[in-house]
């Protein structure tokens, strides 16, 4: 909550994926949500009820994956006898280069529309009442460590540009993602100067673009704690013991500590009953988890960890979530 107040008072925005109901979640969602350049994404799919909550709170662009959604959004809004600021999501089918789990923008893939499709589908749009085209979105993909990638795709969003031009749609934003890679190991991510630089020299007069850093911005966040317990040298290389899990690959956790810093001074009211900073006995639902790829013979899978089994592949689900209580001081 504090990272979501924290940036759109940078003036960035952030992509809400479906509504919470835990009121810490309520908190965050809010501020999202009223954020002035906030795109709503739920990725592939955005219930009824998550469509009229974006539109009574007024966000800047729903950012639309295929036909049905569009026509059920046109329903929504027109419930609601409003007009729904819409940019639809394209897939240019460029391999962004990054792991086979996140790339999002190959024809293969289930995100987004067809580019060569994406012109009948804006006509489409522009048709419907309570519809209001403002934009184009694309999205390739996760943990980018080339700027190729970006530029491809960029070019051919710059083709559909011209012809939703030539058919007399007027787009206001381009909204480019996917997001920068950070170095994990001897990745060499290009810096965000030169990542925004790449895309500007393409881009036409000054037409607005939102771009999608993701995890350049955040990897750094937060630190996981851990003690070693033993050095272990190797021939061929020096290994540090430690007593958490999350480094390793096996499929059993053997328990692993985190220190959390939560910058209380960053909150205001979460609800009218519970104030921040919380007090001693103050109850709150956390998650911590992580996803890997497990590599086997011939085969991969993908394992998912969490410090409490909760019975679902989704980490997006409060309800699930463990709950702790405060202590101390």
């Amino acid at each position: 909550m504090a990272l979501v107040r924290c940036v759109t008072e940078m003036g960035m925005g952030v992509d809400v994926h479906g509504l919470d109901y835990t009121s810490a979640a309520k908190r965050a969602v809010f501020d999202a949500l009223h954020h002035s350049s906030l795109g709503f994404q739920r990725l592939i799919g955005k219930t009824a009820d998550e469509m009229a909550a974006a539109l009574k709170a007024n966000i800047h662009c729903f950012n639309v994956e295929s036909a049905a959604e569009l026509e059920l959004l046109n329903l929504v809004a027109g419930e609601l006898d409003r007009e729904a600021p819409i940019a639809i999501r394209v897939n240019p089918d460029v391999d962004a280069q990054t792991h086979p789990y996140i790339s999002t923008g190959l024809k293969d893939n289930k995100f987004g529309v067809d580019i060569a499709k994406a012109p009948a589908l804006y006509q489409r749009a522009a048709e419907l009442p309570h519809i209001k085209v403002l934009g184009i979105d694309c999205h390739i993909g996760s943990q980018l460590t080339k700027l190729s990638p970006f530029e491809d795709a960029l070019e051919r969003v710059l083709k559909l540009l011209d012809q939703l031009q030539h058919l007399g749609i007027e787009i206001h934003h381009l909204d480019l993602g996917g997001g920068l890679g950070v170095t994990y190991n001897e990745e060499a991510p290009p810096a965000p100067a030169d990542y925004v630089q790449a895309l500007l020299k393409h881009i036409p007069g000054d037409l607005p673009v939102h771009i999608e850093p993701g995890r350049a911005i955040a990897a750094n966040a937060g630190i996981f704690v851990t003690q070693v317990l033993f050095l272990k040298p190797t021939e061929h290389k020096n290994f540090a013991i430690v007593d958490g899990a999350m480094n390793d690959r096996h499929l059993v956790d053997r328990g692993w500590t985190a220190e959390i810093a939560l910058p209380w001074s960053g909150m205001k009211l979460l609800d009218d009953k519970e104030i921040l900073p919380p007090r001693c006995g103050t109850e709150l639902r956390v998650e911590l988890g992580r996803t890997e790829v497990v590599e086997g013979p011939g085969s991969s899978a993908t394992a998912l960890w969490t410090w409490a089994r909760h019975g679902s592949g989704d980490l997006h689900i409060p309800e699930c979530y463990p709950v702790i209580t405060l202590g101390g001081e």
